[in-house]
């Protein structure tokens, strides 16, 4: 098998040290002649001779890491400040266009024209989800869609009563794709529900979702009172009257 060396390169140079000064017998203490080992002196000095070598070496490594390190950071230095001037020029000369109105003026400083970034616009929300909490008296509202950074959500909704159906009105806005409308009047017989997105002035229309708690109280009594009918047996099998 290989010798295992120590991996790290100053720990490895110690132990080298160590031993080289060992095997030539010029440890503190040491005798200045080369131990019984089975080495010649030939070999032992060659060896102390190879790791002043790598120990020079390493030296010159470190040292020229170090002198990297500056000249990278020396570079950044002055890339960042070349970069601040130009930026500043760049700007000076993209206002001396606009205020003479003279296009020509970035083909005589060999430059394009900076591009305007188009607004992104709201994604309109889909899929859109209710969920009664009967606990809260509430309807948990959710919706897919991509949210683009900046966008609202504004819920809107529409409450048919015995009176007939209602405007759509606002309930509330949020940045999250779930709104949890907890402000529903008793006597509802169902709701309708709208939300859009808005970025700034632009805004885009969800589809329309009902929740109808009339048929939900309907079937409710249904099974209640299905449920509440004695079974009768037919057959050996269990029926519900």
């Amino acid at each position: 098998m290989p010798p295992q060396y120590p991996k790290r390169d100053t720990r490895f140079l110690a132990w080298a040290r160590m031993v080289t000064r060992v095997w030539t017998g010029t440890q503190p203490g040491g005798s200045g002649q080369v131990p019984d080992i089975g080495l010649s002196e030939e070999r032992a000095l060659r060896a102390a001779e190879l790791f002043t070598i790598a120990h020079q070496r390493h030296l010159e490594h470190v040292l020229a890491q170090v002198r990297a390190r500056s000249a990278t950071n020396a570079k950044n230095r002055a890339f960042e400040a070349l970069k601040e001037a130009l930026g500043s020029d760049l700007t000076t000369i993209a206002g001396y266009a606009k205020a003479t109105k003279d296009q020509g003026v970035y083909a005589r400083a060999a430059i394009r024209p900076r591009k305007r970034q188009g607004r992104i616009a709201p994604v309109a929300p889909s899929n859109m989800r209710l969920t009664f909490l009967s606990t809260e008296g509430a309807v948990d509202v959710r919706w897919d869609g991509k949210t683009v950074p900046g966008t609202a959500y504004l819920l809107e909704r529409s409450l048919r009563t015995d009176a007939g159906q209602g405007p759509m009105e606002m309930v509330g806005t949020t940045t999250n794709r779930q709104f949890i409308d907890r402000t529903l009047p008793p006597g509802v017989r169902s709701v309708t529900y709208q939300v859009r997105a808005i970025k700034g002035r632009q805004q885009a229309f969800g589809a329309t979702t009902v929740m109808d708690f009339h048929a939900r109280q309907t079937a409710v009594s249904a099974r209640a009172s299905d449920s509440a009918q004695p079974a009768a047996k037919d057959g050996g099998r269990t029926r519900v009257a």
